[in-house]
């Protein structure tokens, strides 16, 4: 098993195995340096990246899970989108960087 919580995404680069998006990404980024775009080259590129990996986590991606439930997954099978879980989601996903 490549992710202890039986969940994606996971990888496996060599002898590497890898799950949290997160962290993949961040291993991606370092190890595959040479191999295209220089993301976060610069000491302040390098430090808004991270900025925003944590911004990620506990504010953008609760509230985009829960637009995706209602905007893709309830559809597919068929459910009912909830109008009032969509416009609250919207006004904190607005909130996610805002400095006002």
């Amino acid at each position: 098993m490549i992710q202890p919580f039986g969940q994606v995404p996971a990888a496996v680069d060599g002898d590497h195995k890898l799950f949290e998006s997160r962290a993949i990404s961040q291993y991606v980024a370092h190890q595959y340096a040479s191999k295209g775009t220089q993301l976060g080259s610069a000491d302040n590129e390098l430090a808004t990246i991270l900025v925003w990996q944590e911004v990620e986590a506990p504010q953008f991606d609760p509230s985009a899970s829960k637009m995706v439930l209602e905007q893709v997954c309830k559809p597919i099978f068929g459910l009912p989108t909830d109008a009032a879980v969509v416009a609250e989601t919207e006004v904190t996903l607005g909130l996610v960087g805002d400095p006002n």
